[in-house]
């Protein structure tokens, strides 16, 4: 079997479309369809289940995925290197909202001066995105908030964070010494969107307290929900470090809340099967030993 087998499985498995992945890959439909007809020869399995109008993935077929995603960027970091010799390959970082805005500048910062030809590609976004990614061979690294369950994936709390309950400046709760989760829940909710690790967080501990969240504001961008805060739309909980500024300028209160401390780690991960380089090693190093 060859790159070139591999790299049309993973287009497949991509678009999950024959026609689809020809057409990206500027193949003939008969010539895709035999490739995997010679994988799935080669290993004596079958790679897809044909529908009606689509196919999809076996188990089998997920298995050898696992490792056609890291062979084919492997392949591709090689030729990018060889074919340009004043580079040293790519590094694609993945980091969610809160440790991208704090952490991972200073990170990517000193990883340039170790590495200063490595092109650094950044990806901000939510945990469960970033753990998609990262376990789809999309992203060689993450940086996410809270557990990561995905059994492909390697990782390890590098860092504890919690989250603080807020309110603007004039919001009746800004003057009082504690108060209770149902007067905090009662009140105009402004919260991260679903699949962050600040939201299920939140929504975890309130459920274990057999109570519901429902926000009227669900934001992917914590500073939208900073600024709706201080003007008095609601309250909110957010990440310490993404706050602990505007706290302290006065521009909103934290509400001490009558409920456990929120704490979390971050987690630094990547794919269990993932090759990891010098550069990779590096980074991971920075993060883990938090390097300046």
């Amino acid at each position: 079997m060859t790159i070139r087998h591999m790299k049309i499985f993973v287009s497949v498995c991509k678009y999950e479309s024959i026609t689809k992945a020809a057409e990206k890959l500027y193949m003939t439909q008969p010539a895709v369809s035999l490739a995997i007809k010679e994988l799935e020869e080669n290993y004596g399995i079958k790679l897809f289940d044909r529908l009606t109008r689509r196919i999809q993935i076996t188990e089998d077929g997920r298995r050898l995925l696992e490792y056609a995603v890291h062979l084919v960027a492997l392949f591709d970091d090689m030729e990018r290197v060889m074919k340009n010799p004043d580079a040293v390959g790519e590094l694609r970082i993945g980091s969610s909202l809160t440790i991208g805005t704090c952490l991972l500048p200073k990170y990517t910062k000193n990883l340039a001066l170790r590495y200063p030809n490595i092109k650094q590609r950044v990806s901000i976004d939510n945990s469960d995105n970033i753990v998609k990614a990262v376990a789809e061979g999309q992203i060689d690294i993450g940086l996410v908030e809270g557990a990561v369950n995905d059994k492909l994936l390697f990782a390890k709390a590098f860092m504890d964070d919690h989250l603080v309950a807020v309110c603007g400046r004039s919001h009746p709760f800004a003057q009082s010494q504690v108060v209770s989760l149902d007067e905090f829940l009662s009140q105009p909710l402004l919260l991260r969107e679903r699949g962050s690790g600040t939201r299920e967080l939140f929504e975890s501990a309130v459920t274990l307290l057999e109570k519901q969240v429902n926000p009227v504001w669900e934001s992917i961008s914590t500073t939208a929900l900073i600024y709706a805060v201080e003007a008095g739309n609601g309250v909110s909980v957010l990440p310490e470090k993404l706050v602990v500024e505007y706290i302290a300028a006065g521009r909103l209160r934290e509400v001490k809340l009558q409920t456990p401390v929120l704490c979390r780690s971050l987690y630094l991960i990547h794919h269990k099967k993932k090759y990891l380089s010098a550069s990779i090693r590096s980074f991971i190093n920075i993060v883990m030993n938090q390097l300046n």
